[in-house]
């Protein structure tokens, strides 16, 4: 499974429409199941970054889909972040090793 991060702010149709963005979230998250991957975590947090989400999926091809799915709600800006286990990092550490 490969697992995403966003960060997001709230744009101005997010904040106006704001009661709806739980709604939004279960639907993108059940959606998100359909494809075999599954909503971790959607936070509401405080400080620069108004949202966080974390999700798992398949493959890179689900995984962008449902970067896009949330932008394209409109409701949020953000960054995406791809994660990657230590077990993942680890192993691309024994890679590199051989690459030098």
């Amino acid at each position: 499974m490969e697992t995403y991060i966003i960060c997001s702010t709230m744009t101005e149709k997010g904040l106006n429409e704001i009661g709806k963005i739980p709604i939004v979230v279960e639907s993108i998250g059940n959606k998100l199941k359909e494809q075999g991957g599954v909503l971790k975590g959607f936070y509401k947090t405080m400080g620069d970054i108004d949202y966080v989400a974390i999700f798992e999926v398949p493959n890179d091809e689900i995984g962008l889909a449902a970067v896009m799915a949330f932008a394209l709600t409109g409701y949020f800006d953000g960054t995406t972040l791809k994660a990657y286990t230590m077990s993942e990092m680890s192993k691309s550490l024994e890679l590199t090793k051989k690459l030098k």
